[in-house]
């Protein structure tokens, strides 16, 4: 790797991340003990590999992990990282086959108003899935440990001040944020900026939705 993108590929500013299973079919295990193996790999990556974690949810299929890869590579952590995955939810299942449909994906979070709504899309997907009413509700992600409401802990870092922004700080606040819907139309709006390596999202859309308070 040049240096020239090793330097890119170590930064405090985070990625929004995603992997997929294989067909997009279910973990081929009950989801639960699927949490108990990311929570375990997620704090190695952490204490081992040095990632700043900043939020993660796991779906039946999917998961989403906001973090930033200040001491080693992005590539060098996120290839452990699915590899062990898939070495322990297969030998759990049992199975041989391949568990992630392809490599994951990971776009660069460049500033304060990307971070939040990578931030809130993480933590409403489940609510979006229809698989719970509200955010703080969901078993498996990261925002029931860092409220108490868990004892699965993943080792949340916090953000840079300037990338947390107009998040609100106090808890109820913060709550009521999170519970506040999209407008109809966001997810596609907010995919299409995701997909690209570094998170832009695109001009005539959000005048489309109506979103002005967005850096374009």
């Amino acid at each position: 790797m040049s240096d020239k993108k090793a330097s890119c590929e170590i930064s405090y500013l985070p990625f929004h991340i995603n992997a997929r299973t294989n067909n997009k079919e279910h973990f081929q295990i009950d989801l639960r003990d699927c949490w108990d193996i990311f929570v375990d790999h997620l704090l190695e990556l952490h204490y081992m590999f040095g990632v700043r974690i900043h939020a993660f949810a796991l779906m039946s299929n999917h998961y989403h992990l906001l973090a930033c890869f200040p001491e080693r590579t992005r590539a060098e952590c996120m290839h452990w990282f699915q590899m062990m995955l898939a070495k322990a939810i297969n030998k759990k299942s049992g199975r041989i086959n391949h568990l992630w449909g392809g490599p994951y994906h990971g776009s660069l979070i460049t500033s304060a108003r990307y971070y939040q709504y990578a931030l809130k899309y993480i933590y409403r997907n489940p609510v979006d899935a229809g698989l719970c009413l509200r955010p703080e509700d969901y078993e498996y992600s990261s925002l029931r440990g860092s409220l108490g409401l868990s004892k699965y802990e993943i080792p949340l870092c916090p953000s840079k001040p300037w990338l947390e922004g107009p998040i609100p700080k106090d808890l109820k606040s913060y709550l009521s944020w999170l519970n506040h819907d999209f407008p109809n139309g966001f997810e596609e709006f907010y995919i299409t900026a995701w997909k690209k390596k570094e998170m832009k999202f695109n001009t005539r859309m959000a005048r489309t939705l109506r979103i002005e308070d967005i850096e374009l």
